[in-house]
């Protein structure tokens, strides 16, 4: 879980291998209005994008019960 400078959160959704700061990312929340998103795809390491990673999150401060289904995990059914 990364908040970004913009002061939204986001999940990782795919690495850059050639710069580990600016991951493929899917925006989901905002803090300052403290409301849901709707998910949208952001590449922080393309060349239009001006956000950048602030900082890491813990997940367990937040109440989201749906981050597999942000970053894309598959579901895998009652354990």
């Amino acid at each position: 879980l990364l908040r970004l400078r913009s002061g939204r959160l986001a999940v990782v959704a795919e690495q850059n291998p050639d710069a580990l700061l600016k991951p493929r990312v899917v925006v989901f929340f905002d803090i300052a209005s403290n409301r849901r998103l709707d998910p949208m795809d952001l590449n922080l390491g393309a060349q239009h994008c001006d956000d950048q990673v602030a900082g890491c999150e813990s997940p367990e401060n937040w109440p989201f019960s749906d981050l597999d289904q942000l970053w894309g995990a598959p579901d895998l059914g009652p354990a």
